[in-house]
């Protein structure tokens, strides 16, 4: 129950965040949203900054879980890369809202996850080296299958792979207008015969 009500607030903070953005919200519009008191809230977090961090651990988790599932599949090193690219492009899009906070508010956002009693900035940090751990086995397994070159370091695989999709995420949270199914089907097509063909036509 109590578990249900934090996730709850969670919900409803991210709704008030994404309309007002983390500085100009106060606990008593999450108060209002959720439709309970603010010593209530404070029964579950210490403050705003720890709210807005649940939000952005929340979403960082349901991208783990996310990813989880295809890379212990059984499908084909080509059917995995491929799933993932959609399925962490989708993932963006229907982020595009808390990205727009952390992008354009970065400085409170580092602020609040740095507090110390929070554990901030380590916690988020353990959040993204488990992401990268998947990926560095996802590329090490392709690595040892021939897929990928074996004189390539599988972290820089891996950071080249995250970089394309955290600047895709960039670029895509100052678009005005949501991708649809298609949209995301046509970039990931773009982005996987990148990383399959290369983009030089001659060699250099």
């Amino acid at each position: 129950m109590k578990e249900a009500i934090r996730n709850f607030i969670i919900k409803k903070a991210r709704e008030i965040f994404e309309q007002k953005g983390f500085g100009n919200t106060k606990i008593e519009d999450i108060a209002n949203a959720a439709s309970i008191s603010k010593p209530t809230i404070y029964n579950y977090f210490s403050g705003k900054d720890d709210i807005f961090c649940a939000v952005v651990y929340s979403a960082n988790f349901e991208l783990n879980k996310l990813i989880e599932p295809i890379l212990e599949g059984s499908a084909s090193f080509s059917e995995k890369l491929r799933i993932l690219i959609i399925r962490l492009l989708s993932h963006i899009n229907n982020n595009r809202g808390i990205l727009k906070i952390v992008f354009y508010e970065f400085k409170l956002f580092v602020e609040a996850i740095d507090k110390e009693n929070l554990g901030g900035t380590k916690k988020f940090l353990e959040i993204k080296e488990k992401r990268m751990k998947m990926f560095d086995d996802f590329f090490m397994q392709a690595c040892k299958d021939g897929y990928i070159d074996k004189d390539i370091s599988v972290r820089y695989v891996t950071l080249f792979f995250m970089g394309v999709l955290g600047e895709y995420s960039i670029w895509h949270v100052f678009k005005k207008q949501e991708f649809d199914n298609k949209d995301i089907r046509d970039l990931s097509d773009v982005i996987f015969n990148i990383l399959k063909n290369g983009m030089f036509k001659i060699e250099l």
